[in-house]
């Protein structure tokens, strides 16, 4: 853009200069009206179309600017929706300055044909202007297409970091369940009597009853988590484990209150043998 502009000037003051010249030569002479009235629309058009020229170049310079802004940005937090919104600003900003062009160069097709050298001049630059107005236009074409393609990928990036999470959480549900599983234990504590009703003693009279491993259903226990289950106090003074844990791993203490406490001293020796926990009341 600085080309342009030196040109301009360069451009600008030959047109000042010629035109002092042409006004010393004549200060004698007296105006033809005609005359006057054709100088007088020779002048505006070239003014005009500086004047379009240099707000061409000055908006060719604020779109690198732009862009330059947008696409470098040091903190990478520029919003795609704003991205794409500038960029379409610059192409609407483009097509005016492309149909402004169009319209005053065929203004000055239609007027008078003098001083066809400046006009000229003018004109050249007119059509390196247009020719990078066109350039622009594909660039931010391509641009917009950079910009989508990123979305994309940043889109496929967050589904596929969506997808790893979930698979993550659902694992860790998993584990979860399977560690609880690990670690369920059950128990019951009843009077004898309510024992053997639900079938989980057998034997008799002569024969000491003990645990009918057979008839062990999950729906006459509790279930606890053997890490926390340590101790659990118990309704009766006389009871007593029946369900075969090894001795040394628990303790059973009675209470003042008539009332005893067990006591899980050593979990993994505690539960080896079942996970199931009779105690007789």
């Amino acid at each position: 853009m600085k080309k342009i502009k030196s040109a301009m000037l360069i451009l600008m003051v030959a047109i000042g200069f010629a035109s002092f010249v042409s006004c010393g030569n004549n200060k004698n002479a007296q105006p033809n009206d005609a005359k006057a009235v054709a100088e007088a629309l020779e002048d505006k058009e070239v003014e005009e179309m500086s004047s379009l020229i240099n707000s061409v170049s000055l908006c060719l310079d604020s779109i690198q600017v732009q862009e330059n802004m947008i696409f470098n940005n040091p903190e990478g937090t520029t919003d795609k929706q704003h991205m794409l919104a500038q960029l379409r600003a610059f192409k609407d900003l483009l097509a005016r300055k492309q149909q402004q062009i169009a319209d005053l160069t065929a203004k000055s097709e239609a007027q008078n044909k003098k001083s066809k050298k400046t006009i000229a001049d003018l004109n050249k630059m007119v059509d390196y202007l247009n020719a990078q107005l066109a350039e622009k236009s594909a660039r931010i074409e391509e641009l917009e297409k950079l910009v989508e393609t990123k979305d994309v990928k940043i889109n496929e990036l967050s589904l596929n970091l969506s997808t790893v999470t979930t698979e993550k959480e659902g694992l860790k549900e998993q584990n979860a369940q399977q560690d609880k599983e690990l670690n369920t234990r059950y128990y019951v504590a009843a009077s004898k009597k309510e024992l053997s009703e639900k079938g989980l003693l057998k034997g008799g009279f002569l024969k000491k009853k003990k645990v009918n491993n057979a008839a062990l259903d999950k729906g006459l226990f509790k279930s606890v988590d053997m890490r926390h289950f340590k101790t659990l106090k118990l309704d009766s003074k006389k009871a007593k484990v029946v369900s075969g844990n090894p001795e040394g791993s628990y303790t059973i203490e009675k209470n003042a209150d008539g009332t005893s406490t067990l006591t899980i001293v050593d979990p993994a020796k505690f539960w080896n043998a079942s996970p199931y926990l009779v105690i007789q009341l």
